[in-house]
């Protein structure tokens, strides 16, 4: 809830196939998808679950992350990404992401796909690189004015919307898993293992970031996935 109550718990009993969850987000139509080792539900508190695993064309694989662009939702492993048009019931595999791909975002200009030296945009059947590295990159953050934050390695990378791009934030103290941004200039970077931390860019040299947590004075505060504070 708002203030940060428990409203409920889902489990197996509400149709998950497990209780080890590794993703999640809502679709548009309010429907909780969740990603496990080896399988893909869509949980609908006031209707049945569906569960896509082998039977739906999907491999016995984990599955990491998931988006959503229009009526198409996506699904990625470690060696490609997989397509649930509207309407269907198999998934399909995107021959133009069939590479490593760490993180799916949905964004006006189509799905940004992160991973193995590049962040690429999905329009269509075609994939078109946005963002190029020696590195991998873990996360992109589509912004309102057409650019891009991307976590690239330990840095955070800004990318206008002609391409260029610059430092902002460097030496992190390990890869990000998550990105957001607030309306102060603050961004929030999610790790698996240091929490949540973050920084303001105020210049053209890049800046560190701290511990939320000390930030605000928490005990703790942990997080793989963030998206507002």
């Amino acid at each position: 809830r708002p203030d940060a109550s428990l409203e409920r718990t889902m489990s197996d009993a509400d149709g998950l196939p497990t209780r080890l969850i590794t993703g999640l987000f809502v679709d548009r139509d309010g429907g909780l998808w969740a990603t496990s080792l080896a399988h893909i539900s869509r949980i609908a508190a006031s209707s049945p679950s569906t569960v896509f695993d082998t039977r739906a064309a999907l491999p016995n694989k984990p599955y990491h992350a998931l988006a959503a662009v229009g009526d198409r939702v996506f699904a990625a492993t470690d060696d490609a990404v997989y397509e649930l048009a509207g309407g269907e019931r198999r998934f399909v595999p995107v021959e133009a992401l069939r590479e490593p791909v760490s993180a799916l975002r949905a964004s006006p200009g189509g799905l940004l796909a992160s991973g193995y030296h590049s962040v690429k945009r999905l329009i269509g059947p075609d994939a078109t690189v946005v963002y190029a590295t020696d590195t991998d990159t873990f996360a992109a953050l589509p912004l309102p004015d057409g650019g891009l934050l991307v976590a690239d390695n330990r840095r955070i990378v800004a990318v206008d919307a002609a391409g260029s791009s610059r430092t902002l934030i460097a030496d992190l103290p390990e890869s990000p898993v998550s990105l957001a941004a607030d309306g102060q200039g603050e961004i929030w970077i999610g790790t698996r293992a240091r929490g949540i931390l973050v920084a303001r860019p105020t210049g053209p040299a890049p800046v560190a970031a701290e511990s939320a947590a000390e930030r605000l004075g928490l005990a703790a505060m942990g997080s793989e996935g963030i998206t507002r504070l």
